[in-house]
Order: C-alpha cells, then structure tokens, then sequence
C-alpha cells in the first residue's frame, strides 16, 4: 500500500512539475509548427548550441524554458514540456539569461542589416556599462550544394559556416532604441561619435585600438563618455 502512495505522490508531482512548466509559455507568443526551418542533408549548424539551453526569460526566475537560437534566420525555438517545438514571437523584446553554467545573456532589439533595412535579432550582450551596452550578433553563412558539371569536380553538399561575429551598440546619436553596428573601419567609427570624431579618431591611432576587440571598444567608449 505504502508502494502505491508513493507511485501516485510521484505521479503527482511530475503533473504539477508539467503544469508549471507549460503555464510558462501563457507569457509568449509563439508559433506552433510555422516556419520552423528543416535542414536536411547540410553539414554544419545555423544553432548557437547543438542543445536546448535552460533559460530564464525576462528575468521570471519562476518559470525556466528550453530555448535554441538559430543564428541563421534569427529566431529563437522554445520546446515545450511535451517535446513540441514552437517559435518565439518577434513582436516583443526579451531578454534571455543561459542557465547552463556559461553566464550568456541575450536580448533581442532592432537593428538596420547589411541592406539598410529595419530588422530584428537577437544579440548577446558582452559588456553592459553606466551609459552603454555592447552587444554581440553571430553570422552564419549558408552555402547550397553544388552539383559537378563536369568529370574533374565533385558534389558539394549544403553547408552552414561560421562569419566573424559583429559587435552593435545603442544609437548614440539619436534616442532611437535601434542598435547600430560598430564598424571595423577608423574612419567610419568616427561618425558614431558625433562632435567628439575628431578626437575619437585621434585616440584610435594613438592607442592602436582594435575595433573587433572588446576590450579596445569599452576602452573607447568609456573615453568618450568621459569626455562629455
């Protein structure tokens, strides 16, 4: 009898566990089995990690999802407690906290791509100071397999390659949420800054700072900030 108390305590408490767990998903908004890529026959990944990642999101300490980020088409895959996976609504802003030993914190925001468009992704934030926040946005590149014309070539199949990551940061020169890409080119980063470029530019040089180099970039901003 005590045996079967047992089985029916447990039994309970994974339905409760069950229902906590989905009662999380009642603060998204996602898509169930709606263009949720599958990549077939293609070697690489367009995923952050090859496993779902327990998240906190917004800071609900009380409820942790299972997320994946696909990098390649920037979205971001919730699996629920019953192993369905749905796609996180890009409608709002979440911040994301990995609870799998890294620390990694991402969030998600509006930015202008390569073509000058508006789009929005998810970044990860690297540096957060008093007055900026550094983030960070992966590139993957997708490759289709190529078929041989000819004797002297082989098949190529599809594949997905890691780019050099971008770092991003507010709009300094407008009270415009959207992030703005750092840009690898002195000349170019100069523009961020405003009435202080020439002096920006001058820094640059003399302290042989390097643009794709995080901690060259606090060392920049905190210069600018303290100039103002």
């Amino acid at each position: 009898m005590r045996h079967i108390f047992l089985i029916i305590f447990f039994l309970s408490l994974t339905n409760l566990f069950a229902q906590i767990n989905e009662g999380a998903f009642d603060d998204y908004i996602y898509f169930v089995n709606q263009n949720r890529p599958k990549y077939e026959g293609v070697e690489g990944t367009p995923y952050l990690t090859e496993d779902f990642v327990p998240t906190i999101i917004n800071d609900k300490k009380s409820s942790v999802v299972y997320v994946k980020f696909n990098a390649f088409n920037k979205s971001i895959e919730l699996r629920k407690p019953d192993g369905e996976i749905v796609i996180l609504s890009q409608s709002e802003n979440y911040r994301f906290r990995l609870m799998d030993g890294s620390n990694k914190q991402f969030e998600s925001h509006f930015y202008k791509n390569d073509k000058g468009k508006k789009s929005k992704s998810f970044f990860e934030k690297v540096y957060e100071g008093k007055d900026y926040v550094i983030f960070l946005k992966e590139n993957i590149k997708y490759t289709p397999k190529k078929i041989a014309t000819s004797g002297y070539e082989q098949n190529l199949p599809a594949k997905f390659t890691w780019g050099k990551a971008t770092f991003y940061v507010s709009n300094l020169s407008s009270d415009s949420k959207e992030l703005v890409k750092v840009p690898t080119k002195k000349k170019e980063i100069s523009k961020l800054f405003r009435d202080k470029s020439k002096s920006i530019q001058q820094s640059i040089k003399n302290e042989k700072f390097k643009l794709d180099d995080i901690e060259d970039l606090v060392k920049l901003y905190n210069l600018y900030f303290d100039e103002n």
